[in-house]
């Protein structure tokens, strides 16, 4: 079992990246986009690497991740944090959880930032997740 934690208490780079994804959000509206969604994933080099997604259905935002993902290389992912627009921590979709681990193998072992109730949060591993 997890243990659970608060922002207070969460990593440092869960935190930033929690920073980052809320801030994202301060600053840019769906205009118009039923799902609007943004995902920061953190680097074992430390890199911050933040994406964004908005389209009127979750088969649509499922596609556009996973080809923004197939974009560009991605290094070893150590965290995820995944954001919907109102703030609320999601699981990524399994689809771009495998995407990432056939990109690099190593990135089933990335640890995701879930929510586990109003300012509480748990990680869990990508592997604990989708196998």
């Amino acid at each position: 079992m997890s243990k659970i934690i608060n922002e207070a208490t969460m990593e440092e780079n869960f935190s930033n990246m929690l920073s980052l994804a809320k801030s994202y959000f301060n600053t840019n509206v769906s205009k118009g986009f039923e799902y609007h969604q943004c995902l920061i994933l953190r680097t074992t080099l430390g890199e911050e690497k933040i994406y964004s997604f908005a389209c009127n259905s979750v088969k649509d935002l499922i596609t556009q991740s996973c080809a923004t993902l197939l974009q560009g290389k991605i290094p070893t992912v150590q965290n995820i944090v995944c954001m919907w627009e109102g703030q609320n921590i999601d699981v990524p979709s399994y689809q771009l959880m495998k995407t990432l681990c056939e990109l690099n193998p190593e990135n089933k072992n990335a640890e995701i930032l879930l929510s586990a109730g109003r300012d509480a949060y748990v990680t869990k591993k990508v592997v604990d997740i989708i196998g």
